[in-house]
């Protein structure tokens, strides 16, 4: 079958580099010490995977958070625009029902006016005649 991991030959080393530091590592002097060593930096590379899936799952709840204050803000804003509309609306109709109401008391004053002065003429008239 297979020869014992450590029944290597004391004259082959296994070297190989090493991705988070900043060189290469010493070279193992057991098939075993090289398992265990890669063993080691799996672990450390889980680990790093899992904090990094779990920082992304909070940044992902974070921008799932804020869409949904911006849809609420937008919701809000709809809204406001809606209501401010409805408010432009009724003001302008009040203000077309007042222009239409001095423009129904102007006529109706001028016809008072006119009418007055026609009665003014009448008695002048009358007056003139010696009637009054």
């Amino acid at each position: 079958m297979f020869p014992a991991q450590d029944a290597q030959p004391s004259n082959m080393l296994v070297k190989i580099e090493d991705v988070n530091k900043a060189g290469p590592t010493p070279p193992f002097s057991s098939l075993t010490e090289m398992v265990l060593k890669l063993m080691d930096e799996n672990r450390n590379l889980r680990n790093s995977l899992t904090n990094a899936l779990h920082d992304l799952q909070n940044e992902e709840d974070k921008n799932t958070a804020l869409k949904n204050q911006l849809q609420d803000a937008t919701d809000i804003m709809q809204q406001m625009d809606q209501e401010q509309e409805k408010f432009v609306t009724s003001f302008e109709e009040e203000r077309n029902r007042r222009e239409q109401a001095q423009q129904h008391m102007q006529r109706r004053l001028k016809e008072a006016t006119e009418t007055i002065e026609g009665l003014l003429r009448k008695v002048k008239m009358l007056e003139a005649q010696g009637r009054f």
